[in-house]
């Protein structure tokens, strides 16, 4: 190999990277303000993905351009190609897939979608595998032996981790499934309840009313019986037991109720306004008259605070319009014999 083939080599290869990574920085920089000028953090996670792998598709096309100056064998240049083209095919799955799942990640944080852990995942090694098996086709590797030792394989690593294995396909299942999305108010048949926060691997995050993450295997979750509030609505009807005294005027404790759930149900967020209010008249007690004040809810967790509004309000209606709530009263009589 003469001088000149070396010297036309390096300056092949370093002209070819110094004019790739200076149009990588020009672009990027372009890319960058654009991004800043968007409020969007979808375009920043297609930064992030995208930055390594442009820095090795300059480095493999470089060295490209200097293997077209050097003297090698016929066989040696053509594995060389194959491996070069392997290692940009390798980094393009590499972006696709965490471009994919960074997108829904955001969507994630900003409330536009809802998806677990585990769907971004998956998604992910699907992207991956398919970009493994386009990488083994360019390097000239038959495939369907090496799935065939895979598969001998996998089924001693099955045997060890069958725990693992049964909380994972519960997940997918659980996934494919979707008997509930991240963010709805789930109740097992156990009585935990709360907010799903994710579904990953092998376990399901549920946060309860009082911030208490509970962790849940899958294969739990996906053979309970569970309750999800949020499907086919969020919206949940919630009944305020109230009693009274037999000496009131039951109309007059009908209408107040009801202007008392109608005037909430306009003042504060947490009910909606597609039913009117309603009560009804529940049970002639042993030493009261038992009501039900029913209103409809945006959400299941809101139960507490709505609770809490409406009993306040009543009370205070109740003494404005002289409506009285009796203690419990037991008359014994005394008879001589």
């Amino acid at each position: 190999m003469d001088q000149l083939t070396i010297v036309g080599a390096v300056l092949s290869a370093g002209g070819t990277l110094v004019t790739l990574l200076t149009l990588r920085w020009l672009l990027f920089r372009v890319l960058r303000r654009w991004a800043e000028r968007t409020d969007s953090s979808m375009d920043d996670a297609i930064l992030r993905a995208t930055g390594l792998p442009s820095f090795i598709w300059a480095v493999a096309l470089s060295a490209n351009a200097a293997l077209e100056w050097l003297p090698v064998d016929a066989e040696v240049h053509t594995w060389i190609e194959r491996a070069l083209l392997a290692t940009v095919a390798l980094c393009l799955t590499l972006v696709v897939a965490n471009v994919a799942a960074g997108v829904m990640g955001v969507a994630v944080r900003r409330g536009e979608a809802r998806v677990s852990s585990l769907s971004r995942a998956f998604v992910w090694v699907v992207i991956l595998g398919l970009g493994l098996l386009w990488v083994f086709n360019t390097l000239g590797v038959q495939v369907t032996p090496l799935l065939t030792a895979l598969g001998v394989g996998g089924l001693a690593v099955a045997l060890a981790l069958q725990d693992t294995l049964s909380n994972f396909f519960a997940g997918i299942h659980l996934l494919l499934e979707r008997p509930f999305s991240v963010g709805h108010f789930v109740r097992l048949e156990e009585g935990k309840e709360g907010y799903v926060v994710d579904v990953g691997w092998r376990t399901t995050r549920i946060r309860t009313l009082l911030d208490e993450v509970v962790i849940i295997p899958n294969n739990r979750i996906a053979s309970s019986t569970l309750v999800n509030y949020d499907l086919p609505l969020p919206h949940l009807r919630m009944d305020v037991l109230v009693t009274v005294a037999y000496e009131s005027d039951m109309e007059k404790v009908e209408r107040v109720l009801k202007a008392v759930g109608d005037q909430a149900a306009k003042d504060l967020p947490l009910f909606t306004q597609n039913r009117p209010a309603e009560a009804y008249l529940k049970r002639l007690g042993d030493w009261s008259v038992e009501w039900i004040l029913r209103v409809e809810l945006r959400a299941y967790g809101d139960q507490v605070a709505a609770r809490h509004v409406l009993q306040t309000r009543i009370l205070g209606a109740f003494a404005q319009e002289g409506i009285r709530i009796p203690y419990p009263v037991q008359v014994v009589e005394l008879r001589e014999r």
